[in-house]
């Protein structure tokens, strides 16, 4: 459909822009048959026109894509299209997320090989101890992925107490800081143990990522009286079964 012109960089700058307006606001989630046939007609010549500047309307999965900010308050399960576009997003950057202890990229090879998964910023134990509320704990906003051995070491730890052993992995705590940077976290917060200010800061890097992979603003609607998409328009929210903050 594309043939060699795939390879051009523009070509794949809306190829790649297609891709996230429809993972991250998760159009795939239903019946796709007509959604499938309509993407094969109308993504081609526009991601071809690009070639050349010629004018062709976007296609719908690109026009009518929408992500609010509020969202991230309800992503809290691997279950959902969002939560893991989110995530192939970090690892998607042009300088990818790296793991906190073994200092290696998060990719797809390495995804299975570290045994990486998604895990717990503040960890579960510390956020009940310190009365962070269920919505915040859970969310993908205190998510990030790690692998198995830096979950290990972190464990329940007080942030404070996890960045002080990393940085007793043979690294300067400005190469650490740099790990904690690349899954768009700033390791001050860290450091200071402040998850109120962690979370806040956060919650913007993802959305700067999202709207940036989507060539669109999203809905800046958390400071709103009515939020588009609260936690309670997704369930009740718990803890996800398939995250644990192990212990050494």
């Amino acid at each position: 459909m594309l043939g060699q012109d795939i390879d051009l960089y523009a070509v794949r700058g809306r190829l790649r822009q297609w891709f996230w307006c429809g993972a991250l606001a998760e159009q795939y989630g239903g019946t796709i048959e007509t959604l499938i046939a309509r993407d094969a007609e109308q993504v081609a010549p526009w991601a071809m026109a690009a070639k050349d500047g010629a004018s062709v309307e976007a296609p719908d999965t690109v026009v009518r894509a929408q992500f609010a900010e509020s969202r991230l308050l309800s992503l809290k399960s691997k279950q959902s299209a969002a939560y893991k576009a989110i995530y192939a997003l970090m690892m998607a950057q042009p300088s990818p997320c790296m793991d906190w202890k073994l200092h290696q990229m998060i990719d797809h090879t390495s995804y299975t090989d570290f045994v990486v998964d998604i895990h717990h910023v503040f960890p579960k134990k510390w956020c009940v101890d310190n009365a962070i509320d269920p919505d915040r704990r859970e969310s993908i906003v205190n998510k990030t992925p790690l692998s198995k051995v830096t979950n290990i070491q972190l464990g329940g730890l007080d942030p404070r107490l996890y960045m002080s052993k990393l940085d007793s992995n043979g690294l300067s705590p400005d190469q650490v800081d740099d790990l904690i940077r690349s899954h768009a976290i700033d390791p001050a917060y860290l450091r200071a143990g402040d998850f109120d200010a962690y979370f806040a800061d956060r919650r913007r890097r993802l959305v700067t990522l999202v709207e940036a992979a989507m060539g669109q603003a999203v809905n800046h609607d958390i400071d709103s009286v009515e939020l588009s998409e609260g936690p309670e328009a997704f369930g009740p929210i718990g803890d996800d079964p398939t995250d644990s903050d192990e212990e050494e």
